[in-house]
């Protein structure tokens, strides 16, 4: 919420600034960057389809693995909808003519949007890191199982 007001609050500043009587052009650069974090989603999505893949877990380690990631995949597809959604509600308030009462309530929501988006964006990134966490030091434990084994067959030999 606390993003939201902040983003509408600096889109209200940006739109007193424009003179009155002036020609609003639609905010293309606003459009793609509600477009970027989408591309970055679908990165996300595609690196978690890589996490399921893991050597040295146990059932239960794997079963729970499968269950994050998944649930991470939704959760990031949930954001490339709220970005797609974001995208079109620019577009759909910029072919509002101007003296459209709902014109500058959209821009404010706008600004709203991009300020959630943000947060969002954060959101998604902070939980795929603590998913590579997770992998990687069962990966760590895994390797050092392999060599605590090798090291015991290794003496059993002598």
């Amino acid at each position: 919420m606390l993003s939201a007001g902040l983003g509408a609050f600096a889109f209200g500043c940006i739109l007193s600034l424009y003179p009155e009587g002036m020609k609003y052009s639609p905010p293309w650069l606003m459009i793609s960057v509600f477009f970027f974090p989408i591309a970055f989603c679908i990165q996300v999505i595609l690196k978690l389809r890589g996490v399921e893949v893991t050597e040295g877990l146990t059932m239960m380690e794997e079963r729970r693995l499968l269950r994050i990631v998944k649930e991470k995949r939704r959760q990031v597809w949930i954001g490339v909808g709220f970005y797609f959604f974001s995208a079109m509600f620019t577009v759909a308030v910029f072919i509002l003519p101007v003296s459209h009462a709902l014109f500058f309530a959209g821009y404010n929501v706008i600004g709203g949007l991009l300020g959630i988006g943000i947060s969002v964006l954060t959101y998604i990134w902070k939980e795929f890191e603590a998913t590579n966490d997770f992998v990687n030091e069962r990966k760590r434990k895994a390797n050092k199982k392999k060599a605590i084994n090798k090291s015991l067959d290794e003496f059993q030999e002598d």
